[in-house]
């Protein structure tokens, strides 16, 4: 057997490819860009700015109801801006979700740049239309529908009970039942079938990418608490 020490140590350099995103900018038409990324690049942030500056690329910053840090994104707090704010976003991380997220919210393009790959692309709004056409049917299935289940997650992180119960003040002509996991097994959601419509307030992810994965319709939990977008 081979033994293969890694210093936990080495951080992850991100280099972006700022030349190609101007060019990006410049085809699109793009001004001013918001500027966003996941949590484990937060520690560079500031020098990834600095990047974009050198290119003269000037950025914003936003900060979410639940991030730490401008600039960061997560699952449940997709930055939502105006118009006059910013015209796109600039997004480094890996996937589409948190790209997706952000076009859910806003309808601006996103510039996206995975640094593991490599991989430069725009997404633009109507990419996602089928998505949130799917995610407003289901908020208007949520409006009619008097038995909720509500899926609380005991997960570090994922855990917003508190946050669930506000659900009863702001709809009180519904009855709310609390379905509590540690991870949730979607066949085991079929024994309530009295129920007409789920609420996840774990990952919001989990209302995103897993829509046929429920036997019912299902909104995250910030689409019902707070205005809907």
């Amino acid at each position: 057997m081979n033994i293969e020490h890694i210093n936990a140590n080495v951080k992850f350099k991100v280099e972006l490819p700022v030349k190609k995103i101007k060019e990006l900018m410049e085809k699109n038409k793009i001004k001013k860009p918001a500027f966003t990324t996941t949590t484990q690049f937060i520690p560079q942030l500031n020098d990834m700015i600095k990047q974009l500056e050198e290119e003269n690329i000037k950025v914003v910053l936003f900060k979410g109801r639940h991030t730490r840090s401008p600039g960061q994104i997560l699952g449940c707090d997709a930055p939502i801006i105006k118009n006059e704010e910013a015209d796109s976003f600039i997004y480094v991380g890996d996937g589409y979700f948190h790209p997706n997220e952000i076009l859910l919210h806003n309808e601006k393009p996103v510039i996206k740049y995975n640094p593991f790959t490599k991989e430069l692309g725009i997404i633009n709004p109507e990419e996602v239309n089928a998505i949130k056409k799917k995610k407003k049917a289901y908020y208007l299935k949520f409006l009619e529908a008097k038995k909720i289940g509500v899926i609380v997650s005991l997960k570090p992180g994922q855990n917003f009970f508190k946050a669930a119960l506000r659900l009863e003040e702001k709809y009180p002509d519904k009855k709310f039942y609390y379905l509590i996991f540690n991870t949730i097994e979607f066949n085991q959601l079929e024994n309530f079938n009295f129920i007409e419509c789920f609420v996840n307030t774990a990952c919001s992810r989990i209302g995103v990418d897993d829509l046929d994965l429920f036997p019912k319709p299902v909104v995250n939990l910030e689409d019902v608490l707070y205005d809907y977008k």
